[in-house]
């Protein structure tokens, strides 16, 4: 299979979904239609040059779908086969009959994707519990609810039946859950506390990137570009390190980086975030350097889907952001007349 796959949308296949006639035209190649929801969504699909991450689009004639399939092999576990159970260390927060909690590590992908084919959390889960895990989403991803990004770190629930899945999940929909994370920010915003509130969609062009929306789109203008999701953020300072701010964010939505792409459009990006931000890396003194973006996901509430009550969980920030907090606490200090 090449890099990428093209097609011309032929007047027969005018109206059709755009993920219905990707998985006719691929179908011969192993990808399957759910695999094809997952790149729309990933903004792996493009119409025309313009990223399209909405599987429902209908096409109309002559338009040119191209797909990315570059380190998506037909076969591999990217797709919907079973999964290999892998030894994958990860702390486990909490296991019972209908849920486990992990405290994902960060640089662990959650479940195979591009580049990522072995080596994730859903690999370890399957290890764990075996076929005690929801297939909600398929079995390359058992058990998966929701996802943090690779190398955010922190608390994540996982559904050990299609019943705790379901549950769940519309917790997740219905925006009653409630989810915390601490940042590790370049600035200082001044205020104690804001919120963001900034529609974000698909860059245009850099398919895998977010950004956000400064100025009303009419109707027209939205059916051409990416789709546009509303999105909410709020934020307190924690701690004020002098160049440099701890915050603690509750995303009050739950799009694709919004956390990250939120804070950027404040100046205020996360240390490190290759993507969204200043560096990819950070190092003060003769310490090990920062690598990865300084987000970690610190508690989540949800309803118990087997016992009915409110249940909250945490995860203690790992070692690599409480070393930088030290030693950007040891700078603001010394840096003090």
């Amino acid at each position: 299979m090449t890099e990428s796959y093209e097609a011309r949308v032929d007047p027969a296949d005018v109206g059709k979904r755009l993920d219905a006639f990707l998985a006719a035209q691929l179908k011969t190649h192993g990808y399957s239609r759910v695999w094809l929801q997952r790149a729309i969504s990933e903004g792996g699909v493009s119409l025309d040059g313009q990223v399209a991450d909405r599987r429902d689009l209908r096409l109309k004639a002559g338009q040119r779908v191209l797909v990315a399939l570059s380190a998506v092999p037909a076969g591999s576990d990217d797709l919907d086969g079973d999964i290999t159970p892998e030894n994958i260390p990860f702390p486990i927060i909490h296991m019972d009959n209908d849920i486990i909690v992990v405290d994902k590590p960060p640089g662990l992908p959650v479940h195979p994707g591009p580049g990522h084919a072995t080596g994730t959390l859903a690999h370890g889960l399957r290890r764990l519990a075996g076929e005690s895990l929801s297939e909600a989403n398929g079995r390359s991803r058992p058990g998966i609810v929701h996802r943090l990004d690779m190398d955010t770190s922190g608390v994540l629930v996982v559904a050990r039946h299609d019943r705790a899945h379901h549950m769940i999940a519309s917790q997740f929909q219905n925006r009653t859950t409630n989810k915390v994370y601490l940042a590790i920010v370049e600035g200082n915003p001044g205020p104690q506390r804001g919120r963001i509130d900034l529609p974000i969609r698909r860059h245009p062009t850099r398919r895998k990137r977010m950004a956000v929306v400064r100025h009303p789109i009419g109707d027209e203008g939205r059916n051409r570009g990416p789709r546009i999701r509303d999105a909410l953020t709020e934020w307190q300072i924690v701690e004020s390190l002098g160049a440099f701010s701890l915050l603690r964010i509750q995303p009050r939505t739950g799009r694709t980086h919004q956390i990250r792409v939120h804070l950027a459009s404040q100046r205020l990006p996360i240390l490190c975030d290759a993507t969204y931000g200043r560096r990819s890396n950070f190092r003060i003194g003769d310490g090990h350097p920062l690598t990865r973006h300084a987000l970690h996901a610190a508690e989540l509430s949800f309803d118990h889907p087997g016992t009915k009550k409110r249940v909250t969980f945490h995860a203690p920030l790992p070692d690599d952001l409480e070393a930088t907090l030290t030693a950007l606490r040891k700078r603001n200090e010394s840096s003090r007349p």
